[in-house]
Parts: structure tokens; C-alpha cells; sequence
């Protein structure tokens, strides 16, 4: 309620009440400057952004998620939201390394042998799945557009051709 107001009136719009409030004497330290809210929802968000990057990088933990992610991407989230929930469930376990890959299955202790069944040459990890398998060069050639690929170039990988790569390999059927 505003001040010097003992009620107002339930269909006055937003515009008449901010009206009404210009005309109002200012309670406060001087000088008084106003300030829309647009800068401080803008500040609030570059806060927030900044906040969130520096608990990311600062936390214990999460190899797999750091190796693909540089951070707390929106574009990406916007992305995932999207996704049926089979696709979400491999692309968040490619970048997370919580996928039925042999290395995860091995760390919870459903597998006995890490290395992938596909070459047998490494632990079959989501870079080795998606960068290194030789078994799978050609799936990854006719995606990728590349034999073999570095961990820099599968992090530029855009998330909707790792699920493409991920359907094309059958690996998750």
C-alpha cells in the first residue's frame, strides 16, 4: 500500500499506481537518483553467472563433466530441455562419463574389465568412445569428419552431432 494511501483501489493498473508514486515525496537519503530495474536484473544476472563459473571450477570433483565443459553453458541447457528423454540420458552421460560405457560399469562394479569392447585397446571412456576407438573411425569419419579427434575439437562438437555419432555407433541400443 502506498503511503498516505489508506487503499487503492483493486483496478488500477500498474501505470497508475507508478504514477502515483512519482508524485509522492521521496523518504530517504539525499540525493535521490532514479534507477530502473533493468541495470540491476542485469547486474544480478552477470553476478549470479559469475558466481556459478567460479563454484564450477572451484569444485572437487566432476573430471569427466570438466573435460567436456568449460562451464555453465545456456545455450546448451536451452538445448537439452528439448530433447526427449532417451537422447538426454546420452548426451548427459557422454559429457558426464555416467554412461553405460565399460569404465563407468567398472567404477560401479557391474563389469569386470574396463577396456572397450570394440578394440579392446583402453578403458572405453566417453573421450575414447567419441575421439579415439579405432574400431569406430569410419562412424566417426562420416560425422565428425575426422579419423580421430582431440579432446579440443570434441569439446567444439556441437551437443546434437555427439548424439548423432552416439545413435550412428549403436553402441546405446
Amino acid at each position: 500500500m502506498l503511503p498516505g494511501h489508506s487503499d487503492v483501489a483493486g483496478n488500477e493498473t500498474a501505470d497508475q499506481l507508478a504514477k502515483q508514486a512519482a508524485y509522492l515525496e521521496f523518504i530517504g537519503p539525499e540525493p535521490v537518483i532514479g534507477i530502473t530495474t533493468m541495470p540491476v536484473h542485469t547486474e544480478v544476472r552477470t553476478w549470479t553467472t559469475k558466481q556459478h563459473l567460479q563454484l564450477w571450477k572451484s569444485t572437487v570433483g566432476c573430471r569427466q563433466g570438466k573435460m567436456f565443459l568449460h562451464g555453465p553453458d545456456k545455450q546448451l541447457a536451452r538445448y537439452t530441455l528439448r530433447l526427449k528423454r532417451q537422447d538426454l540420458r546420452i548426451l548427459v552421460g557422454l559429457l558426464t562419463g555416467h554412461i553405460a560405457l565399460n569404465r563407468h560399469l567398472t567404477v560401479k562394479k557391474l563389469r569386470a574389465d574396463p577396456l572397450c569392447t570394440a578394440c579392446g585397446e583402453e578403458d572405453e571412456t566417453p573421450y575414447h568412445f567419441l575421439g579415439k576407438c579405432c574400431a569406430r573411425m569410419i562412424v566417426r569419419y562420416s560425422i565428425f569428419g575426422a579419423y580421430l579427434m582431440e579432446l579440443e575439437e570434441l569439446r567444439k562438437v556441437k551437443p546434437v552431432t555427439l548424439l548423432r555419432f552416439a545413435r550412428t555407433s549403436k553402441r546405446f541400443s
